[in-house]
């Protein structure tokens, strides 16, 4: 077996001599090369054989290199001449007589010949030939002529002999070969270190999310991956695509117009079918001139389910929602009524206002709503309309482009509406957002969009709306705190959470639950409530509703000294402050004391009550608000309501 069979680099000769001599220099130096002899007639075939067995590289000479260049498309190392190869032929030929032409058919040949031409011993006619047939009227010309011989290849030796005229072969000097086999052994290894860069950027491209295609300087598309193909449908495959102009299959003449002129597009929207892709283009530049383009192109649902996935890694980063329906302890009569009604909001997609006081545990069911509804896997963004100073609740909530403000992030911010995409945006306090902001809000649940602050592109936003408040909404829009059209698009379902007082049978259910968890997360073992306890736990009145309650057992939790809460534990959770004893002394007897935590008072009762708790609240801590809603168990935002509400804000100054 050969052993260069397999060689990337094919030398093909029709003339014997060089034939026989490449063969030579191949086998002494181990050179990577196949050396082929053949009849002119079959070159064609036997290089396009050469290149489907694998052969990258084609070394030939003359005319023979002239018929295989024009049929392969692979890069082709020429033999030059040198001029030992004419002069040899020349002084051979020159024993037959004085009159001598040679023939060639390779432009390259008549051109090295007229080099050497003035070197020559004898002096010999140069002919160029285009084919064989003018090949055959030369040599029957020359004859006439009575030429002594004639300096050729293998076909104008052949012709030559039908006329009887001595024809003697082109000489080949080793060197010229050599150098041609070490050329072509140089370009090799270009071109395997170019189809390695290739295949790395076909399989870039091929394995990128995005479709590509390159144009050339004439719109003809030159290059396109799967991604692409896939995007632009109908069944299309690249050899569909190939060579056509791209405004023929493609809607994007602006586009291509535009980047030939050295325009750059980014996102630029097309409507292409039933649906957008968005599209990307840059020139390619090479020495200040535009030779072709680049197209990016993103199928708009693409684009979404790329934003779905970055807004659910989001999500793990803390935009989820924890609690369902069934943490939601409680058999009173008002809890599961307010449980079944959550549940039937659940299976629908409408705008839920939560009401309820401080404490009643609104989040807890905005965010039982979402885990029962079918964004559950989706974000669940809470934001409090309190906790923010108008101008930054704006940000927050719409996100912000760079340089929007002084002291912006420099790469600009998303919102919570963009946050909480194809989830659900918990809106806490609605009723102290500011009526300007309300009116941007109205703008996003109608159009389903918003705008950035400092920006201009509108963005799509899919989100459902669960809002929450412990204001009578009716009566700020009276007073015209509140806008009435956000209201009702706001309130298409509402939902009433009933205050612990109103829940008796659930205070100890909730406080062993609340007594476990404490547990649980200080590493104690707590087991129960004992019934003295829970007598008095019962009996109090909580202003700060569940999260009251939880306080207090986390309270008595720390003082209990076994694994069940005393009746102690709990005396010195409720009344271990300087501040209870001062509300007991300012109830005139212990009857009134006893009744301001009994639960039984009226309605009247309780106002005047709750007025006068935060009245010594901030009598006890010196007006200090901060430390007057710890003693309440509430917290501040809710103080300065109620301050408000009772009108003794002049009181804590």
């Amino acid at each position: 077996m050969d052993r260069n069979s397999n060689s990337q680099i094919s030398m093909i000769w029709t003339n014997p001599i060089a034939y026989e001599l490449s063969k030579r220099l191949v086998e002494e130096r181990q050179l990577d090369c196949r050396v082929i002899l053949a009849e002119l007639l079959e070159v064609e075939e036997v290089a396009a054989s050469e290149v489907n067995r694998g052969a990258k590289i084609i070394i030939s000479r003359g005319g023979v290199w002239n018929r295989i260049q024009k049929k392969v498309a692979i890069p082709m190392v020429a033999v030059r001449f040198a001029f030992s190869d004419f002069a040899s032929a020349i002084e051979e030929a020159s024993r037959y007589g004085e009159q001598i032409a040679m023939i060639v058919f390779s432009e390259v040949m008549l051109e090295s010949a007229k080099k050497e031409y003035y070197y020559w011993k004898v002096k010999t006619v140069v002919i160029q030939v285009a084919d064989i047939k003018e090949a055959r009227e030369e040599i029957a010309s020359l004859k006439k002529k009575g030429i002594s011989a004639i300096v050729g290849g293998v076909t104008i030796r052949k012709l030559a002999a039908e006329k009887g005229i001595p024809c003697v072969l082109f000489g080949c000097n080793e060197d010229v070969v050599l150098e041609a086999i070490y050329d072509a052994q140089r370009l090799l290894k270009l071109l395997l270190a170019q189809e390695v860069r290739y295949r790395t950027i076909s399989m870039l491209l091929d394995n990128s999310s995005e479709g590509m295609m390159t144009l050339d300087k004439g719109g003809v598309i030159t290059n396109m991956n799967k991604v692409a193909l896939k995007i632009l449908g109908g069944g299309l495959r690249e050899e569909d695509v190939l060579g056509r102009e791209c405004v023929e299959l493609f809607p994007f003449p602006a586009i291509i117009a535009g980047t030939m002129q050295g325009k750059r597009f980014y996102n630029y929207l097309v409507t292409y079918g039933n649906h957008y892709l968005a599209v990307s283009s840059l020139p390619i530049v090479a020495d200040n001139i535009i030779k072709g383009i680049i197209i990016n192109i993103q199928d708009s649902d693409d684009i979404q389910a790329v934003e779905n996935k970055i807004r659910r890694h989001s999500a793990t980063k803390g935009y989820t929602a924890k609690y369902t329906l069934q943490n939601i302890i409680g058999k009173s009569g008002g809890i599961v009524k307010a449980k079944h009604q959550a549940m039937m909001y659940a299976g629908v997609d409408s705008t839920v206002m939560i009401c309820g006081d401080s404490g009643t545990g609104k989040e807890l069911f905005a965010q039982s709503i979402h885990n029962a509804s079918s964004r559950r896997n989706q974000p669940f963004v809470a934001v409090n309309c309190a906790a923010f100073p108008e101008s930054l609740l704006e940000s927050e909530l719409f996100g912000y482009e760079k340089g929007a403000f002084t002291g912006a992030s420099p790469s600009g911010k998303a919102g919570i509406f963009e946050m909480a995409h194809k989830g659900t945006i918990f809106l806490d306090e609605i009723g102290e957002m500011a009526v300007t902001l309300q009116s941007r809000l109205l703008r996003v649940i109608q159009e389903r969009e918003i705008v950035r602050l400092g920006g201009s592109s509108v963005i799509p936003v899919d989100v459902r709306i669960i809002s929450a408040t412990n204001k009578n909404l009716l009566e700020e829009m009276k007073k015209g705190n509140f806008r009435k059209d956000l209201y009702y698009r706001l309130s298409v379902l509402t939902l009433q959470l009933p205050l612990l007082e109103e829940r008796q049978e659930d205070i100890v259910p909730l406080a062993l639950q609340f007594a476990r968890t404490f547990g649980d997360n200080h590493g104690r073992e707590i087991t129960g409530i004992a019934p003295g306890a829970q007598a008095l736990l019962k009996a109090h009145r909580y202003f700060g509703n569940i999260r009251e309650l939880s306080n207090i057992i986390e309270r008595a939790a720390i003082f209990a000294t076994d694994t069940e809460i005393s009746e102690e534990d709990v005396k010195m959770a409720l009344f271990g402050t300087s501040f209870s004893e001062t509300v007991c002394l300012e109830n005139t007897d212990a009857a009134k004391c006893t009744a301001a935590g009994s639960g039984t008072a009226d309605g009247g009762g309780r106002v005047n009550r709750e007025k006068e708790r935060i009245k010594a609240a901030l009598h006890e801590t010196d007006g200090n608000c901060t430390k007057a809603a710890e003693l309440l168990h509430i917290s501040r935002t809710t103080l300065w309501r109620k301050m408000k509400k009772y009108m003794i804000k002049e009181e804590a100054q």
